[in-house]
């Protein structure tokens, strides 16, 4: 297992010398991409990284431009779109981490995107068991969560929250 810069939790802006050069000296001027590019390296190939499982182990993976070193990832972070208070997401979370894959969003788009909760017992997304055997479907986006009703069926209820995405992606808003 090959070591990562600033493991072990060490302060990203203090180190033996080795991390500026292979940054070329960009962690001191861009501290938080820093810690996005160290990040995302982590969780893709440091095996005893908390998020480990869901992403290196189930073959995310970053690319070579991006993990040979920092100032690639630096430059198209700063030319696509990078601000302070956005994240980095995956367009498409079955592929990796790459120039073609990757956007700055903020954290509600980013819970879009998310994948199912591991705690999902329904198999679809936005849709959980209810009371009396029925089951209640809703949609978060932009902090706000919508109930959109109980349903007799998971399928019923799974239809519910496909029209509320849908209408979230043709108007920018939740329906009333």
């Amino acid at each position: 297992e090959s070591r990562l810069i600033g493991t072990k939790g060490r302060n990203p802006d203090k180190s033996c010398g080795c991390k500026q050069l292979k940054q070329k000296g960009h962690s001191q001027t861009h501290p938080r991409l820093c810690a996005v590019w160290n990040g995302m390296l982590q969780r893709c190939y440091r095996k005893k990284n908390a998020n480990y499982s869901r992403y290196g182990a189930k073959g995310v993976y970053v690319c070579d431009e991006w993990r040979r070193e920092f100032e690639p990832f630096l430059m198209w972070a700063l030319e696509n779109g990078y601000k302070e208070g956005l994240t980095l997401d995956r367009i498409d979370n079955s592929k990796g981490y790459s120039p073609g894959n990757c956007r700055w969003v903020d954290y509600y788009k980013q819970e879009a995107n998310i994948g199912m909760d591991r705690r999902n017992t329904t198999g679809y997304k936005g849709v959980c068991p209810h009371v009396n055997g029925k089951y209640r479907a809703y949609i978060s986006r932009d902090g706000i969560r919508k109930h959109l009703g109980a349903f007799d069926t998971i399928e019923q209820a799974a239809k519910a929250r496909q029209c509320a995405e849908a209408y979230y992606e043709k108007h920018g808003k939740l329906m009333d």
